[in-house]
Order: C-alpha cells, then structure tokens, then sequence
C-alpha cells in the first residue's frame, strides 16, 4: 500500500488507515524502486521488504490457502 490520494478517492481512507504502518509504503521510496527496477531491465518487482516477504510466502503456500488469505485480509478494508 502507497499513501496516496487513492484511498480517499475510492472513499475507503478510513477503513484503510486501521492497516498496520509496515504495511505502507512511500510514494517516492516506491517511485525510486520502480525506476531501480526499470534500469534494470527487470520484468517483475516487488518493492518493499514487507511485501517481498508476502511473495515468498505466496509462492510456499498452496494456491487455495494464499487466495482464502488474500480475500478474507482484503474484505476487512473494502468498502462494504
């Protein structure tokens, strides 16, 4: 998650501000990582040591099991 007006625009600010602060990123570490990436010449790039971490995770994980996890983590800051 990158803070950003995206949030606001979608009307889910609130909800997204209850996700734990290592969650998010910064705008302009993001942008820098992207660039890096893009130099590169790399195709995939997950940026951020969290989400980096939630990858590897995912790719242990059986396909049911991270799908069941990512939906249920995603209902709880949705827009209901």
């Amino acid at each position: 998650y990158v803070h950003s007006e995206f949030h606001e625009v979608l009307g889910v600010q609130e909800q997204m501000q209850r996700l734990p602060g290592l969650f998010w990123m910064d705008a302009d570490e993001l942008a820098r990582q992207t660039l890096a990436a893009l130099e590169g010449h790399r195709v995939v790039v997950v940026p951020g040591a969290v989400n980096q971490g939630i990858a590897a995770l995912a790719r242990l994980l059986p396909e049911g099991v991270v799908t069941a996890l990512s939906t249920t983590f995603s209902r709880r800051y949705r827009n209901r």
